[in-house]
């Protein structure tokens, strides 16, 4: 009979906290998305290019590409404080061009070769002058410079 009592008076407060945790006026709103999630590899840009697989637009290549396949890898230089992100860089196979591809930039920047001056001590190799963004060589090691900073660089091992 105790253990019946006791039933009763566990099943009552438990009923009565349902009931004021159902009720009152401070109760959240919740909202429900009900439209359908974006499929994985759905991403296309407008040149079909999927993101979310590693692939951008290349205006060199005139597809979608790797960069981190296909173009070489610059590492973070000097006063280039995120030491994580990597810029790529494709070269034209005929050497006239290539194509810079910064972390913090959508697209690529297509640079133009640039004649050399026999003699210069860091000889421009490719520059475009409207994102003054240049790939210059220092005794040998290739950088990227963006205005007048040097920001990459290509270590070959």
């Amino acid at each position: 009979m105790k253990l019946a009592k006791q039933f009763i008076a566990i099943s009552s407060l438990c009923m009565g906290l349902f009931l004021v945790a159902c009720s009152g006026s401070n109760q959240s709103a919740v909202t429900v998305n009900t439209s359908q999630p974006q499929a994985v590899g759905a991403d296309k840009d407008a040149h079909g290019c999927k993101a979310s697989a590693g692939y951008q637009w290349s205006v060199l290549k005139n597809d979608c590409v790797r960069i981190f396949e296909q173009g070489i890898g610059f590492s973070a230089y000097g006063n280039n404080t995120d030491s994580t992100l990597a810029a790529f860089v494709i070269f034209d196979p005929k050497g006239q061009q290539a194509e810079v591809f910064l972390p913090h930039l959508t697209n690529g920047i297509m640079l133009v070769a640039s004649p050399s001056i026999e003699g210069d001590i860091a000889p421009i190799l490719f520059h475009d002058q409207e994102n003054k963004v240049a790939i210059v060589a220092v005794k040998g090691i290739h950088y990227i410079r963006v205005g007048s900073e040097l920001v990459y660089v290509h270590q070959v091992k």
